[in-house]
């Protein structure tokens, strides 16, 4: 099994993949995964609609417990951040597992992947970032996967369980890193840690913070290497191992 687990920031057009809200008499543009913003505009004007575009097939979910998806056995049970009739009393429609493809900007109006359009009075882009993944033809091996939603998340838990997997490789030691080796551990699987950086979530915390977490980690049964990068990925159709720069070579399923 192997995880990458870097993520892309920047705007993506032509289509849009992830969320955009065409907004009505007046109202303002937000993100699927903020919904605060939504609750201020919907409470100073009533007549305000709000509809949001996302491709993914859930609701505002928690996603800094996606590790949670991996190893729970109720999968999404518990991770959404608001009841299903928040969206009604709220006057705020959502358009899941849809994209949007092109926008008129004079018709103000959003053209949808499934051939409908939606007029808007404000429109606002949220489209965040998307998973990096670590090589360009990764993601063609059928253990190989990104983490950044609940359907990659549900992947990794398929694929685990279709391919007997034991051992797992962790792509990058940042936040979602971390959280993806420990999620692999709760399915009693080792788990390596490749990070080309000196120290684990080096963006985050100092050289005392990660040594403890790397402590932390290797009581949990994860091994972390540091200053590691990958020279070259091995296997056709399923990665069998990879070779770093100095050398070595580390299997995985």
């Amino acid at each position: 099994m192997w995880i990458g687990t870097g993520n892309r920031l920047g705007y993506r057009f032509s289509p849009f993949k992830s969320s955009i809200a065409a907004l009505q008499h007046h109202a303002f543009q937000l993100p699927s995964d903020i919904l605060r913003p939504v609750c201020r505009s919907t409470a100073l004007s009533p007549s305000v609609e709000i509809t949001i575009v996302a491709d993914e097939p859930h609701h505002f979910y928690n996603r800094m417990s996606i590790g949670r998806v991996i190893y729970n056995k109720t999968s999404m049970e518990g991770m959404y951040l608001v009841p299903d009739t928040w969206y009604q009393d709220n006057s705020v429609s959502v358009w899941l597992n849809t994209v949007a493809v092109s926008i008129d900007r004079e018709k103000k109006s959003v053209q949808l992947g499934t051939g409908e359009t939606l007029e808007y009075d404000r429109l606002v882009m949220a489209t965040g970032a998307k998973a990096a993944t670590p090589a360009p033809a990764f993601l063609s091996h059928d253990n190989a996967f990104v983490l950044r939603t609940a359907v990659d998340a549900q992947a990794v838990r398929a694929a685990v369980q279709r391919i007997h997997a034991r051992h797992a490789i962790v792509i990058g030691g940042g936040v979602l890193g971390i959280e993806a080796a420990e999620a692999m551990t709760h399915l009693g699987m080792r788990a390596t840690i490749l990070h080309r950086g000196k120290r684990l979530m080096d963006r985050q915390i100092d050289v005392g913070g990660a040594q403890l977490l790397a402590g932390y980690l290797s009581h949990q049964g994860i091994d972390t290497i540091t200053e590691c990068k990958v020279a070259e990925y091995q296997g056709n159709g399923r990665l069998r191992a990879v070779r770093v720069e100095n050398g070595r070579v580390l299997e995985a399923d």
